[in-house]
């Protein structure tokens, strides 16, 4: 969950009625970008830069066994943010049976490789370490050595990033470049028609949880231009003068296919550098694919099934769920657990979900999948099954605010007794709303998912309105790191006079279409009971019916259903009864 305190240069984060609504003035966004080799038993950073831009999420990422990590630091040494990555030498050369999708594949790994980690630039960070899968700090920085590293377009600038699929600010999305290796100037029309039917239509279209998440993403197109078609085949002898050096790899890795990672991330940082992911297309008639740092395929044979399954390696860091050869034990991921009893799953287990379990022969026959034979990360030509989705969704939301932006006035100082309203653009998945949950010191308000709360001072003080976001989508099942949720909190500065006497106060807007607001005080703790009647005198709708302590309150009637007219809105509290009269205007 994250939490800001909005108290910044004079400014209050809400807005009165009688005031100018604006976004939340927003810090210049940095990003701290390490690349790594790993060459032998050595792991060396090659280069540490600070870089403009980069992705404002700062979400600590939950550490997966396996993996090495990032970690930001405090002046005290407190971990401030971490992000894992996984040793980029570590592949599986698979090989899939076109009858039934099935998958096997041997493990490789690459003498040599490079990662590329970034991550925000956490306000009060003062240090970064490197850390071992095993916990073993392998190395130390101190931020403020690092340079200051800025990407500037040059009029002879080879390569452009175009727009391909466009749902907000980069800032606030998963950016994928996506880059193709082998086609010459001749197949630029190929190309373009590859990126729309190998990757936008079968994943963001079809393939959940992308196709419901896909408002989360933009994608870009790089245009690499080769002077020959294809990879080179080693074991053919066959060599192709291609940008990007893609090259399937020798038997037993013959559907192993990579390219020169330098090169593509030279071609990115000129492109596009504020990426977030990468998928190379290479156009070449064998099948072949690998899920390193950078998701590569073929362009034929299943092209489409083989990037959405390298990118579930690459993105979510899922395992393949078939038996590898030559695979090590303690290889461990989301959806492959060496603990059969209780795997990291067992919450689905619990819930009784159709077809999960603990199967053996998930890399080796000692460690344990989910499903039989139920996930495209076991066979091609099926879905993603229910715990690799919940993980991509948490990975998704993590990646990202639960927001685009929240309003904040030209003023920090409230009257008592003055309304303020609120307001967080909320994300928008394509099968579900978010819900904002509103609460005042603690006390909630309500919940729904306009992302809209009229605030009413309680007294004068110190006063904390929080908005609590949360995705409710039915893919996630357990979220210990709280990756589905944000917490968005405004401190105000009241002053003036408390409530004295019960009120039952006009709406406003009125006339109205289709949301108003009742406002009412109560000066003493009551039973209160607050409703809505037609001309008939009929209850339409009943807003509060409880004990409340003293204080002034607000609420919403959202008249959407109701026909044109006018309605009542009646208050009772003890002795104290008073009705007023509003219009419905369609």
């Amino acid at each position: 969950m994250k939490r800001i305190s909005i108290l910044v240069a004079g400014t209050f984060a809400c807005f009165f009625t009688s005031l100018a609504q604006t976004d939340a003035p927003r810090q210049p966004l940095e990003s701290i970008r390490l690349v790594i080799e790993f060459s032998g038993e050595n792991v060396e950073v090659l280069e540490a830069s600070i870089i403009e831009g980069g992705n404002r999420s700062q979400k600590s990422l939950r550490t997966v066994n396996g993996r090495f990590r990032v970690e930001e630091l405090g002046g005290s040494g407190e971990v401030l943010l971490g992000r894992p990555f996984s040793d980029p030498r570590i592949h599986v050369a698979h090989s899939v049976d076109l009858a039934t999708g099935l998958l096997s594949g041997t493990l490789a790994q690459l003498p040599r490789e490079i990662a590329v980690v970034t991550v925000p630039k956490v306000p009060g960070a003062a240090g970064l370490r490197v850390v071992a899968p095993n916990g073993f700090p392998l190395l130390q920085l101190d931020i403020s050595s690092l340079e200051r590293k800025r990407f500037r377009k040059s009029g002879n600038a080879l390569w452009d990033a175009e727009p391909v699929m466009v749902k907000g600010e980069h800032e606030n999305r998963i950016d994928l470049l996506v880059m193709g290796d082998g086609y010459t100037v001749s197949d630029t029309g190929r190309f373009r028609n590859d990126v729309s039917s190998v990757l936008i239509q079968p994943m963001f279209g079809a393939k959940s949880p992308f196709r419901e998440y896909a408002g989360f993403f933009n994608v870009y197109m790089v245009t690499v231009i080769s002077n020959e078609r294809g990879a080179d085949h080693p074991d053919a002898g066959i060599v192709r003068d291609t940008e990007l050096d893609a090259s399937y790899g020798l038997p037993p890795l013959e559907r192993l296919l990579t390219c020169n990672t330098q090169k593509v991330l030279a071609v990115a940082d000129e492109a596009f550098p504020q990426y977030d992911h990468i998928m190379v297309l290479v156009n070449d008639s064998t099948y072949g694919g690998s899920g390193g740092q950078i998701a590569v395929s073929a362009n034929t044979v299943l092209p489409d099934e083989v990037l959405i399954h390298e990118f579930g390696h690459s993105f979510a860091n899922l395992l393949d769920e078939y038996l590898v050869t030559n695979s090590p034990v303690a290889a461990v991921g989301p959806n492959c657990d060496q603990n059969g009893s209780s795997p990291l799953w067992k919450h689905w287990i619990q819930a009784g979900s159709p077809g999960v379990g603990a199967f053996p022969g998930c890399w080796s026959p000692n460690l344990f999948r989910p499903t039989f034979e139920n996930c495209i990360m076991k066979s091609l030509l099926l879905p993603f099954c229910v715990v690799c989705r919940e993980h991509i969704t948490r990975a998704i939301n993590e990646a990202v605010e639960l927001y685009d932006s929240y309003t904040v006035p030209p003023s920090m100082n409230v009257q008592a007794g003055d309304s303020a309203g609120l307001s967080v653009e909320l994300m928008r998945p394509a099968d579900h709303a978010l819900t904002a949950t509103w609460s005042i010191d603690g006390i909630v308000q309500k919940s729904d998912t306009t992302g809209r709360f009229t605030y009413l001072p309680l007294d004068s003080g110190g006063h904390r309105v929080t908005a609590v976001i949360r995705d409710p989508g039915g893919f996630v099942l357990a979220d210990p790191a709280g990756s589905m949720t944000e917490s968005i909190e405004w401190v105000f500065q009241v002053t003036g006079s408390v409530v004295r006497s019960f009120a039952l106060k006009q709406n406003y807007p009125n006339p109205f279409n289709p949301g108003t607001t009742i406002v009412l005080d109560v000066p003493k703790a009551a039973h209160v009971r607050l409703a809505v009647y037609d001309l008939l005198g009929r209850q339409i709708k009943v807003l509060i019916d409880d004990d409340l302590p003293a204080g002034p309150y607000s609420r919403e009637w959202d008249a959407t259903g109701s026909p044109s007219g006018v309605y009542f809105y009646r208050m009772e509290a003890g002795e104290f009864v008073e009705t007023r009269k509003m219009l419905v205007a369609r």
